[in-house]
């Protein structure tokens, strides 16, 4: 009788060797560049619905290169797992809130998705 991978669920004993590669292995990229804070994107949804969708969009395709990049670089590759993500944030000043810099992370997330790195942004592939 066989077990089920624990990430997965294909039929294997434990880990099945994909998922485990997957797991052990370490996807990065850096964004050189100062993301929106959260008062930032509302004050443009408040301003007008569809500048706020457009300014989302342009910092999604903003990060999208740097994706793209990593990709070409070989430090980022596609998962189908589901993965840990480690946020990093430095900023030159402590002017801006933590909580508003980490909003951005719905930007890279999405971006991330539409560069197919990860299939999803739900909870069944981002696991923390």
């Amino acid at each position: 009788m066989s077990n089920k991978c624990t990430v997965c669920g294909t039929e294997y004993d434990k880990i099945c060797p994909k998922c485990r590669e997957q797991l052990y292995s370490t996807n990065s990229f850096i964004i050189s560049l100062k993301l929106p804070s959260l008062n930032e994107y509302i004050r443009e949804c408040r301003g007008n619905k569809y500048r706020g969708a457009k300014f989302k969009k342009n910092f999604e395709d903003i990060i999208s290169l740097y994706i793209r990049t990593s990709v070409g670089k070989g430090s980022l590759h596609s998962v189908t797992t589901p993965v840990y993500i480690d946020f990093e944030w430095h900023e030159s000043t402590k002017r801006r809130d933590a909580d508003n810099i980490a909003s951005a992370k719905k930007f890279i997330l999405d971006a991330l998705c539409k560069c197919s790195i990860l299939p999803d942004d739900s909870r069944k592939y981002v696991k923390g």
